[in-house]
């Protein structure tokens, strides 16, 4: 289903597809749903941990530019966890800082700086869909549950306009054909044959 805010019980978003045995978690954000979904690497591939309500910049998503007040697209990882009690009020109970802008943004020439995943105000249980400056924003209970799975340096954030659900059959199809593309760039890559390996690019 696309675009699906209550994903069946063994469904997994395209968008992760498998997670090194060393990382635990990951985040991905459906921006068009306004949901965030923690999922588990738990060695017999992804599950869906935990779902919440996530809200964006005001602007909407696909930062480009500092102060456009747009959440970025793309793939990033928490820097680090701001406990709350040192932070404004506006951060609720703390934040975890991603490495916006990463490589392929600093490539695209994209700006900015400071997105965090935090909490909301002390006065307020959640913020409407589009209020931040281009962070993601959840329940203040909500980030203090992902502080358990979490690990600053190594946790992805995807961030995504919309996640695309499949079974896991179907993530596992979607996973082999990837696998067998990139097995085929490998090996024309590797046997120097030019014509064969620029066949991969448009």
């Amino acid at each position: 289903r696309l675009n699906s805010h209550l994903p069946g019980p063994d469904e997994l978003p395209l968008a992760v597809m498998r997670l090194p045995e060393t990382v635990s978690h990951a985040i991905a954000v459906d921006l068009q749903a306004a949901r965030l979904y923690l999922l588990e690497n738990n060695g017999n591939g992804l599950t869906v941990r935990k779902s919440m309500y996530a809200s964006m910049g005001r602007e909407g998503y696909g930062k480009e530019v500092e102060g456009d007040n747009r959440t970025p697209l793309g793939v990033y990882r928490v820097t680090s966890w701001l406990d709350g009690g040192r932070l404004p009020d506006l951060y609720g109970s703390g934040a975890f800082p991603v490495d916006y802008p990463n490589d392929w943004d600093r490539k695209l020439r994209r700006t900015g700086f400071g997105i965090w995943l935090h909490g909301v105000p002390s006065n307020s249980y959640t913020r409407p869909p589009r209020s931040s400056e281009g962070c993601v924003t959840v329940a203040n209970a909500d980030l203090i549950a992902l502080r358990d799975y979490v690990v600053p340096g190594q946790t992805p954030v995807i961030f995504a306009d919309r996640l695309e659900w499949a079974s896991r059959d179907e993530s596992q199809r979607e996973l082999s054909q990837f696998e067998s593309v990139l097995e085929r760039w490998r090996r024309d890559w590797a046997s120097l044959d030019t014509d064969a390996y620029m066949s991969h690019y448009a």
